[in-house]
């Protein structure tokens, strides 16, 4: 599997984890993909990287992590029509947390998959609450 690099702490740790668990991951999955992506934003370009694996059947868990520090995980299942369940979740990694730690709850999440279904999906939220912020919410309901 080809890996890129990268100067940046998170993704760089986020690399070095996938690499050194990728033996264990492989023998999971049907495939795995890294790519490295440069988004440009407001004349800016951010790095991000994207893992995406295809699990068992029709299942695919996607990963990005953003340069800093964002992160959205992407689960879904395909069937005849439509998706049997599809979940995202999102949110910026805890400063306590590297790579390491991404690589961890995404061995979670495969191995959660394999039982999920559409009403279970919280299982997979519940991998990923602690270690990503969700931002400030408005709690008036005002708009």
């Amino acid at each position: 599997m080809y890996l890129p690099t990268s100067d940046n702490e998170l993704i760089k740790s986020t690399l070095l984890a996938l690499k050194k668990r990728h033996r264990a991951i492989n023998y999971q999955v049907r495939e795995i993909r890294c790519d490295k992506i440069i988004e440009r934003r407001e004349r800016k370009d951010i790095e991000k990287i994207e893992i995406a694996l295809s699990i068992h059947g029709q299942t695919r868990v996607t990963i990005n992590v953003w340069e800093d520090r964002w992160v959205l995980i992407d689960g879904r299942e395909s069937a005849k029509k439509g998706w049997a369940w599809e979940w995202r979740y999102d949110g910026r990694l805890l400063g306590s947390h590297t790579g390491r730690d991404l690589i961890a709850a995404l061995e979670l999440t495969m191995d959660a998959t394999f039982q999920i279904r559409k009403d279970r999906t919280p299982e997979l939220t519940a991998i990923w609450q602690p270690l990503l912020a969700r931002g400030p919410k408005d709690v008036t309901g005002k708009k």
